[in-house]
């Protein structure tokens, strides 16, 4: 287990792990005093003494910060830990990732979810191209939780637009500097 799980990050107390990239982990994490759950994301330390990844972490936040649009995970925060590794404090989703809803349903997707997913992304990419950020990774597109917070039937019921319910991803821009 990494002993970072147990420990307390600002507000949050590290409650377990819940992925890996290429450059990070990302645990689950609860603020102390109002309970809300979050997700960590923590640079891996041999990518935290590169100040070009940190600077692009970082950028992260401030180019989804941005951009106001449901279909962005929201970013809290963002910092450096005291052994000097950068973090970002995020919305944590519930659901599963594209990549699992695939599996799940034999490796394809119904041409309805197919479409709804890329409509979905599409308005994420126009927002922030609006806002003047590009997206120069292509493959975080595709780690794309799956939200059931409000499932399509939900807030259709509740009146709401449900174009934009299933799909959140990462986009940000890696020029935009810190």
């Amino acid at each position: 287990m990494d002993p970072i799980v147990g420990t307390q990050i600002g507000q949050y107390r590290v409650n377990r792990p819940i992925g890996n990239g290429g450059i990070g982990s990302v645990f689950e994490a609860t603020h102390q005093q109002i309970g809300r759950r979050v997700a960590i994301k923590v640079l891996r330390a041999e990518h935290a003494r590169n100040q070009e990844t940190v600077t692009r972490l970082f950028n992260e936040a401030r180019a989804v910060n941005r951009v106001e649009h449901p279909g962005l995970v929201q970013i809290f925060d963002c910092d450096y830990l005291p052994d000097g590794r950068a973090y970002l404090v995020m919305e944590y989703l519930h659901g599963e990732t594209l990549t699992q809803r695939m599996a799940g349903s034999g490796g394809r997707l119904g041409s309805t979810t197919a479409l709804r997913i890329a409509y979905q992304l599409a308005s994420i990419l126009a927002a922030t191209h609006g806002a003047n950020i590009v997206h120069r990774d292509p493959k975080q597109i595709y780690k794309i939780p799956m939200s059931h917070r409000y499932t399509t039937t939900q807030r259709r019921r509740q009146g709401h637009d449900v174009s934009n319910t299933a799909t959140r991803a990462h986009i940000f821009n890696r020029n935009d500097l810190c």
